[in-house]
């Protein structure tokens, strides 16, 4: 679906999922609108694909996307809606460096102009190498073979005083939630990413 939508988030997608045939929803922020259509329509789950950015499996902190609405999340995970988790394990090997922003820089074109000058801002505020954490999620939609997946059992703490976001892989996989990726090709994955958007 393309354009701007007068209805809420939540029933765009529980209309979507339901008037179309294989959709995948790619979900690069907190799981909030997603959490509220399938408590809406729980048949969704089985209707529906979930690609998302969030959470990390190697450490005991919380990833922002999740953090910021773990109970969401919670609902998510425990959905059954068939979910591909890209989180923070894998994205942070995908940093871009100082000559991979100089080639984006001299592309010239209206795309790589206007990111040019949003990544000089983005390095003046924040002083860090900007890193692909949407992208990458987005990748294993189009460029699924850079990555290797395992299917984990995700557990989301809602309650912990210091671990309220965590994501937390419970190592027995009995039933399986998610295919997590746990590696990624990253040199491939930038070299393709700069040719999409150079051309």
């Amino acid at each position: 679906a393309t354009g701007i939508s007068d209805i809420p988030a939540c029933d765009f997608i529980v209309k979507t999922v339901n008037e179309k045939a294989d959709v995948t929803i790619l979900a690069i922020g907190p799981l909030t609108n997603i959490a509220l259509a399938l408590s809406k329509d729980p048949s969704i789950a089985k209707k529906a694909k979930l690609v998302l950015m969030g959470g990390h499996i190697s450490r005991a902190n919380p990833e922002w996307n999740i953090k910021c609405d773990p109970e969401a999340a919670r609902i998510v995970f425990e959905s059954k809606i068939p979910i591909t988790m890209v989180g923070l394990d894998v994205t942070e090997k995908c940093q871009l460096s100082h000559e991979q922003i100089g080639l984006i820089k001299q592309t010239g074109n209206k795309r790589t102009d206007l990111l040019g000058d949003m990544i000089e801002k983005f390095l003046q505020q924040f002083n860090f190498m900007p890193t692909l954490h949407d992208p990458l999620a987005l990748a294993t939609m189009i460029w699924p073979e850079l990555m290797e997946y395992e299917n984990k059992t995700i557990l989301i703490e809602t309650r912990g005083e210091f671990t309220r976001g965590v994501t937390v892989d419970l190592v027995q996989n009995h039933n399986p939630n998610a295919k997590v990726a746990v590696t990624v090709n990253s040199d491939e994955f930038i070299d393709r990413f700069l040719k999409r958007i150079r051309t």
